[in-house]
């Protein structure tokens, strides 16, 4: 909702405020486990399961065999792994030993782990085997404040009982933390006070350059009331629900992951992504909500394999990441949760959903109230407040008016690790967040995502979104996914270029997609920078396009 505070315009959430206590994020987790009766909280693509009570058991094993280990309090212990069991309760076990995690893509190149992870000298590495075995050469030089590493085994291979003399690291299997009896020290558990630092995860930031974001004990605590009160407390009925994204991802980490065990929901989620993996859990296991990103959406909506699975469970399609193209929604809907009623007519139960955040925000900061259109990224949640400022002059702006989106509130980072300049550039003199993201809100108090600031084309003077252009190529016929970017024109300084994906057995010329798309839009935002069709557009493992990688391939 608008609000006035000193005469200046300002957005505040609807929803009554949260506590936030001082607590340790496993505490908090597990006591809220120990609240609910014993049942299944995660199991994984291939039916491993693990109940509330082994979770707790297993955490705490983690948390003594760390400080057995000789743990100091706000040792960094890094964490390269996929969607695992054991992830799950090593990630909650170091920070009950008094550790700070960091993760990164555990598929991540040396290079890029030196760019990354090893700038917070982890004084232990927790790694499965299949990643230990791929970068074993490099991890001394990349990791020289390495105490030791935690195996996790992936696989069946008798190679793991001769590890510890392959390597001059010591070599730690998991298994052997499953052994203590648990009893972990509670004083390096103590949260001491709101800024104690529980995670350093690394994002691009809202500007460019991967650095380390500092989110606290409290940020977590924060985020996860903030996700539960608005998100999954508007559910009468237990669900079944499916995260598709890697958790070292803070939307995996936090929504999905953290939440859902802590509201007592079953988690099932899949090591790799695939669709085919996706499709088979919706079907056999009768998943009711999924968490994506809009690639996969974008794969359920259009991709053939669907119509050979039943998916008529799945009720609620949860979308973050990066704006939802409102042509996708459109065929997911008709394609995805439909059943057929008693008069033979189709009755569509799926509901698409959005949300809002950063790494820098704890995962999200905005959520899609049922009520509301599909194309918002939702109201702002518990405790937060906004305001959108001109590019320019950074006055506040009203309702329906586009700008800086900016945000404040007990889940926003503490600041970039080690640098002060990042962190002082990225907040205004009011301590809000300057999130790079463009947009507006509209008289309700939704939030309406235009496009990245960084991303945005100047186009004969004009500012141009890439996810404008690509929401609307996204509603041709032929077209399979399409990303957008700007290069450089003599003509017009910046001109929009894209990079298109067709439909399989589909064929389509440059001249057909303009004169489809050019009557749709204004002439400055034409595809002047021109079509090229490609096979596929690069992504990340969590599926989301890397549109860095065809700016830079446009250079060369």
């Amino acid at each position: 909702m608008k609000v006035y505070i000193n005469k200046k315009i300002y957005f505040k959430s609807d929803h009554p405020d949260i506590i936030i206590e001082n607590n340790n994020l496993s505490n908090f987790i597990l006591n809220s486990l120990k609240e609910k009766e014993n049942k299944i909280i995660l199991k994984d693509e291939n039916l491993n399961s693990i109940n509330s009570y082994d979770f707790i058991d297993a955490v705490q094993k983690v948390a003594k065999g760390f400080n057995l280990l000789g743990i100091n309090k706000g040792d960094v212990i890094g964490i390269l792994t996929p969607n695992m069991i054991e992830y799950t309760y090593c990630v909650l076990g170091v920070l009950l030993g008094g550790g700070i995690i960091s993760q990164i893509n555990p598929n991540s190149t040396a290079n890029e782990i030196k760019n990354t992870l090893s700038t917070v000298e982890p004084k232990f590495i927790i790694i499965n085997y299949s990643n230990y075995i791929r970068i074993k050469e490099s991890i001394k030089d990349l990791f020289p404040q390495c105490r030791a590493l935690i195996l996790i085994y992936d696989c069946d291979n008798e190679q793991n009982i001769k590890l510890s003399s392959e390597s001059s690291l010591n070599i730690i299997h998991l298994n052997n933390f499953m052994d203590n009896d648990g009893i972990y020290n509670e004083s390096l558990a103590k949260v001491e006070s709101y800024n104690e630092i529980a995670a350093l995860l690394f994002s691009s930031g809202t500007t460019g350059n991967y650095k380390g974001v500092c989110l606290t004990h409290s940020n977590f605590l924060a985020s996860i009331k903030q996700v539960i009160v608005s998100e999954y407390s508007k559910y009468t009925e237990p669900q079944k629900i499916i995260g598709c994204i890697p958790m070292y991802h803070i939307f995996g980490l936090i929504t999905v992951f953290l939440c859902c065990i802590t509201y007592g929901c079953c988690l099932y989620f899949i090591k790799n992504y695939s669709l085919k993996k996706l499709l088979t859990f919706i079907e056999k296991e009768k998943i009711t909500l999924a968490f994506v990103i809009p690639t996969i959406g974008i794969d359920l909506a259009k991709s053939s394999l669907v119509d050979k699975y039943d998916c008529s469970s799945l009720t609620t399609i949860l979308s973050g990441g990066a704006p939802f193209p409102e042509t996708i929604v459109k065929e997911l809907q008709k394609r995805i949760g439909v059943t057929i009623n008693k008069d033979n007519e189709p009755i569509k139960n799926l509901k698409i959903r959005q949300g809002y955040g950063l790494t820098e925000s704890s995962a999200v900061a905005l959520a899609d109230p049922f009520k509301y259109e599909t194309s918002s990224s939702g109201k702002l949640l518990s405790n937060l407040i906004s305001k959108v400022i001109d590019f320019d002059s950074g006055v506040n702006l009203d309702v329906n008016q586009i700008g800086h989106i900016c945000i404040k509130g007990p889940n926003i980072m503490k600041g970039y690790y080690n640098n002060k300049n990042a962190t002082d550039s990225t907040f205004d003199n009011e301590g809000f967040l300057l999130t790079g993201d463009v947009g507006y809100f509209r008289e309700n108090g939704e939030l309406y995502i235009v496009d990245r600031i960084k991303d945005l084309i100047k186009s004969y003077g004009y500012q141009v979104a890439p996810a404008e252009l690509e929401c609307i190529l996204l509603g041709h016929p032929k077209v399979q996914e399409v990303c957008v970017i700007g290069v450089p024109s003599s003509e017009n300084g910046e001109a929009p270029r894209a990079y298109i994906v067709l439909k399989p057995n589909e064929k389509a010329t440059k001249n057909e997609i303009y004169k489809w798309l050019n009557p749709k839009i204004s002439h400055y935002k034409s595809l002047n920078g021109g079509v090229v069709f490609v096979d596929s557009l690069p992504k990340s493992n969590a599926g989301k396009i890397l549109r860095r990688n065809l700016k830079l391939q446009s250079k060369m």
